[in-house]
């Protein structure tokens, strides 16, 4: 098998302890795992809505459950009127 002069630009070798291994050069990025950074971690504990966001908050969790409460006695206000009417209409025919 021929490698070619694009393949060859692409794949360089590298080594490591004393064995050729292949390393990319364009559009890989290195598989080691970066120790966190003290000062944004020191951040975020600081800051929760940089985790969470605005929209997590207990502020909003607290309106839409007024608003979901609404829309729930406005559904009921209206079954309970619609009930009431179909009871009239019954009423009347009998």
């Amino acid at each position: 098998m021929k490698i070619t002069d694009k393949e060859n630009a692409y794949l360089k070798v590298a080594w490591e302890n004393d064995r050729p291994i292949p390393a990319t050069t364009k559009g890989k990025q290195s598989s080691w795992n970066f120790m966190p950074n003290e000062e944004r971690v020191r951040t975020l504990k600081l800051n929760p809505i940089m985790i969470s966001g605005a929209l997590n908050g207990y502020a909003m969790q607290d309106y839409l459950k007024a608003k979901r409460d609404e829309h729930r006695r406005e559904v009921l206000a209206k079954a309970n009127a619609f009930i009431k009417q179909q009871r009239a209409k019954h009423n009347l025919t009998d």
